[in-house]
């Protein structure tokens, strides 16, 4: 967290601490738990206001981390990295095709082109596109195919913007993209049946904060304590708030998804910590099955397994042994290893 607010909130002194960030990186034993953490914080600074991103200190990061570290953790950032300098271009590369085609398409300057597997896992639904977008994503999918035959885009608005003007209160509003299709609905209509949200929008329970984000803007029907309760009742209905007022002048209101989401960060904590247990399950096992390789023909005593993997893991994070005796039983189950006759204490690597 302290490197990313530095890396937000950039001053001549934030580069001059890059070298006191990897040496306390270096003594850290699970440097994989870091980087779980720092590609999450490093994909919400490329994906968010491009006036406060600072792309020369990103690269002179990750430029020290490489020639200090070797992880594949870096190859991810590198990659993530890249992905924002080559959509920069083809969104420039597309505003000249709609051009030339004559085709009337908005401006997506902010529009990036992830590549899946090395950004964090989106876990929204795909959710509905704001009709005034609908014929620019559908002609930018058609150039994109020209360019990438085989390749296929899934949009993801959750992390848009965009800003609404509020006619009867006379201020404009900053929303997410989510929250500005509901908005747009109750545009068309007075009230919004809920059970919408979950069917039509294609919107889940992670997703359900964007609505308690708008509770200034938008009126609830009952008095309950608390949202989750409100939005699973039948029937429910959300209508506009019709005594909503701009309380800061000269300032845009927010209700962004960000500010909602606080209370998953818990749940977030969580589904990090599954996916690190997953990827060090995996490290695990590869680097037994590399390590009784390098003894292929031979037994080996299974403390002794355990310690040579130890020192190969260690340079990622630090596994248990129990973790590794659990990934050892796994590999004798799926018939990767079998247990020495002579020595119920050694195994051997099946061919």
């Amino acid at each position: 967290l302290f490197i990313h607010q530095n890396m937000r909130n950039s001053t001549q002194e934030t580069e001059s601490y890059f070298p006191i960030f990897v040496d306390i990186l270096e003594r850290l034993s699970n440097k994989d738990m870091f980087f779980e953490y720092y590609k999450r914080h490093f994909s919400q600074r490329l994906l968010g206001d491009r006036k406060i991103l600072h792309m020369d200190l990103e690269n002179n990061f990750l430029s020290l981390l490489k020639q200090r570290m070797s992880l594949p953790h870096l190859f991810h950032l590198e990659k993530m990295y890249k992905d924002v300098q080559t959509s920069e271009l083809l969104i420039s590369d597309f505003a000249s095709y709609a051009s030339q085609q004559g085709v009337s398409v908005v401006e997506l300057a902010n529009t990036a082109v992830l590549t899946q597997g090395h950004w964090p896992k989106i876990y929204t639904k795909q959710g509905e596109i704001p009709p005034a977008l609908v014929s620019t994503c559908n002609a930018f999918d058609e150039f994109y195919k020209m360019k990438h035959n085989g390749r296929v885009l899934s949009w993801d608005m959750s992390k848009g913007r965009a800003e609404v003007k509020v006619l009867a209160a006379k201020c404009s509003i900053e929303v997410s993209t989510p929250q500005l299709c509901i908005l747009l609905r109750l545009n068309q209509s007075d009230t919004l049946d809920v059970s919408t949200l979950h069917t039509d929008m294609g919107f889940d329970a992670r997703t359900q904060n964007m609505v308690k984000t708008n509770y200034e803007v938008m009126t609830k029907p009952h008095k309950q304590k608390y949202w989750n309760e409100l939005l699973h009742l039948q029937g429910t209905t959300l209508s506009v708030n019709p005594a909503f007022k701009c309380k800061s002048l000269g300032k845009k209101p927010k209700f962004l998804l960000e500010s909602a989401a606080r209370p998953s960060d818990r749940k977030d904590r969580k589904i990090v910590e599954e996916t690190v247990t997953a990827d060090r399950n995996y490290e695990m096992q590869c680097t037994l099955v590399r390590v009784m390789k390098s003894h292929k023909g031979t037994s080996v005593k299974i403390s002794s397994l355990i310690s040579q993997a130890t020192t190969i893991c260690q340079a990622r994070f630090m596994p248990e042994p129990q973790a590794l005796k659990r990934a050892i039983e796994k590999l004798i189950e799926g018939e990767y290893f079998a247990r020495d006759e002579n020595d119920r204490s050694a195994v051997y690597y099946l061919a």
